[in-house]
């Protein structure tokens, strides 16, 4: 079975960045936040989750489900869209 794509170079990968530290900068983070949101749960193991929003959000406490993780990008996103 071919390995699977870790989630954050998935979104490295659809927000256009040539390097996984590009998705912390401000001009992709919030398009790979709405990217992961538009993913599958199921698709990603909750680790890669709980991974994904620490880095995304600059967290330094991950959230302790993948569950928590999806709500935590969910909220951040819908804040962002409120300040537009």
């Amino acid at each position: 079975m071919p390995e699977e794509e870790e989630l954050l170079e998935v979104l490295a990968k659809r927000t256009g960045c040539n390097y996984l530290s590009d998705l912390r900068e401000k001009s992709f983070q919030r398009h790979a936040v709405r990217a992961a949101l538009e993913l599958s749960q199921e698709a990603y193991s909750a680790s890669q989750w709980r991974d994904a929003a620490g880095y995304l959000l600059h967290l330094t406490d991950l959230p302790p489900t993948g569950e928590a993780a999806r709500a935590l990008l969910q909220g951040w996103e819908a804040t962002q869209t409120s300040e537009n």
